[in-house]
């Protein structure tokens, strides 16, 4: 499934690429690929995450999901540099045509994995297992919990949608404006560096919900700093914090869902990351229409910390979780 996975999404970019070298490139074409490595990539994803358990350990979950934040926030830094020297010396078929390569490069390490056997469950109409993978969400406390501070985080991190409009009240330079598009992923590599004692925790879940809080003042107080480098303080604060709460509810969700279960939980996930993030930059898009830049980022954040206390609250089962922290080899 990974393998079909990826290198459908391969051939997709070789479309794009083909279609850009066009004479009059088609506008549908490019919608319709668009989807077709949207809905690839997510298959891709959503079977190496149900499968990242069996390949690293559930002992092993917290440090590969630290590389994987890591690398994911480094390429969020870097791609755009590159896409844009790209788009000025070769222009957009290049982009194209090394994204396809670069995706057939990744196939040769994946050619490795070991065949995993599957779990022994009946076959279920994928609709079905859609709905019992939702049952599961809200029959459990602990599950439905840690989703739902994913989704709040997700759309917390839709502030950038305001980046243009604060960066005209700031009166700020155009590299100057790239440094707020870099803080949130810069912060979010530094937590993922500095993540290796998450692991030996004897309470994520209360880290989690704390560190999710933190991360929505820090959007609270991005948008009413009175210079703009507070705010790009403010917004790797929010990348560090988030991270540190992403790393823990990816863990968490790892190793207390039931094996049968991870494949259905690790599609919700995907798909909570990206409906989050369109959720919040519609909610954003709202309020911009009612309130200043400055404003509707400031009632959001704090908006979002209000939610985040009430849920400190309301979700005992996680805030009391408790886990024995891993015995090193040492002793």
């Amino acid at each position: 499934m990974i393998l079909l996975a990826r290198g459908t999404c391969g051939i997709g970019f070789i479309g794009l690429c083909v279609n850009a070298l066009l004479p009059e490139p088609s506008l549908l074409a490019i919608y319709l690929l668009g989807l077709w490595d949207g809905f690839f990539a997510s298959l891709g994803v959503t079977a190496l995450l149900a499968a990242t358990p069996a390949l690293v350990g559930r002992e092993n979950l917290m440090q590969a999901g630290a590389i994987t934040m890591l690398t994911v926030r480094l390429g969020s830094v870097i791609s755009p540099m590159l896409g844009g020297i790209l788009l000025a010396s070769g222009g957009v078929a290049w982009n194209y045509g090394l994204a396809a390569a670069g995706t057939f490069i990744t196939l040769l390490p994946l050619l490795t994995l070991p065949r995993l056997p599957v779990p022994p469950q009946p076959r279920e109409n994928p609709f079905i297992a859609l709905l019992a993978a939702f049952r599961f969400l809200l029959a459990s406390p602990l599950i439905g919990g840690i989703a739902l501070l994913g989704g709040l985080v997700t759309m917390a991190s839709a502030v950038r949608v305001l980046y243009p409009a604060l960066a005209m009240s700031w009166q700020m330079s155009a590299a100057q404006i790239g440094l707020l598009y870099a803080a949130i992923p810069l912060g979010a590599a530094i937590g993922a560096l500095t993540s290796g004692q998450l692991a030996h925790s004897v309470r994520p879940g209360l880290i989690m919900l704390v560190s999710t809080v933190g991360s929505f003042l820090a959007v609270g107080l991005f948008a009413i700093m009175p210079v703009w480098i507070a705010g790009v303080i403010c917004l790797a604060l929010f990348g560090w914090l988030s991270a540190i709460s992403s790393l823990l509810q990816y863990t968490l969700l790892q190793t207390q869902t039931p094996e049968n279960m991870l494949g259905r939980m690790n599609g919700l996930w995907t798909a909570q990351n990206v409906t989050g993030d369109a959720i919040g930059a519609a909610l954003l898009g709202g309020l911009g229409a009612m309130m200043t830049p400055v404003a509707s980022a400031s009632v959001s954040g704090f908006g979002l910390v209000i939610i985040g206390l009430l849920l400190l609250f309301v979700l005992g089962e996680l805030r009391r979780f408790r886990q024995t922290p891993p015995v090193s080899d040492a002793g």
